[in-house]
């Protein structure tokens, strides 16, 4: 589970680390990165196989949970 702020790192580095995690994960399992902001969505879908998007309405401020899947 991630948590670093996406949308605050430059694209070049999010790619990177996105990619990264991506190499480290066995077929089947998941990422899972949890943010504030929408915009981390495209760079996720790009690397990852099928992204899952989970609104958290409870948290304060409200949160998105993007589950990752590399099949």
């Amino acid at each position: 589970v991630s948590s670093l702020p996406l949308a605050i790192i430059p694209n070049s580095i999010v790619t990177r680390i996105i990619s990264r995690s991506y190499s480290f994960l066995k077929k089947g399992n998941a990422y899972i990165q949890f943010q504030y902001s929408p915009r981390s969505l495209a760079p996720l879908k790009r690397v990852f196989d099928k992204v899952d998007v989970k609104f958290t309405a409870i948290n304060v401020p409200p949160a998105l949970v993007y589950v990752c899947w590399k099949k």
